[in-house]
């Protein structure tokens, strides 16, 4: 995982980012961000994780009570990282399910663990 440091930093003095998006699909936010990193870009953090580290074993305390936008292409994973994310105190989960590659990348459903901003069906869907 990279990029939660700078908000465990902001957290540490009283300040917050406005959200945080975390991005498990592979140079996500490079590629939104370019060279910029989210600190000089936008007022919502960008952590990235990989692939391969377990949702269990990651640590989101630092988005603790705040909202938390979750990228990923498999509809288990998403499952596994909102599950992660409230066992961590995280106040609001927005799941965003991708499918297709690069340029041809399209949202396939979203999730919401308020059941307010959600639509299509991310049971049994991944993308390769």
């Amino acid at each position: 995982m990279r990029g939660h440091e700078a908000i465990r930093a902001m957290r540490m003095v009283g300040a917050a980012p406005s959200c945080v998006w975390l991005h498990d699909v592979p140079a996500y936010t490079e590629h939104t961000s370019p060279g910029k990193g989210w600190q000089l870009s936008t007022s919502q953090a960008q952590v990235e994780v990989l692939e391969t580290e377990a949702a269990r074993r990651l640590d989101l305390r630092f988005a603790a009570e705040m909202t938390l936008w979750v990228h990923t292409r498999s509809a288990a994973r998403l499952q596994a990282l909102q599950a992660a994310a409230k066992e961590s105190g995280v106040a609001r989960v927005l799941g965003v399910l991708l499918q297709g590659e690069g340029e041809a990348t399209t949202v396939a459903a979203m999730t919401d663990t308020e059941g307010v901003f959600a639509w299509g069906e991310p049971h049994g869907q991944a993308a390769a």
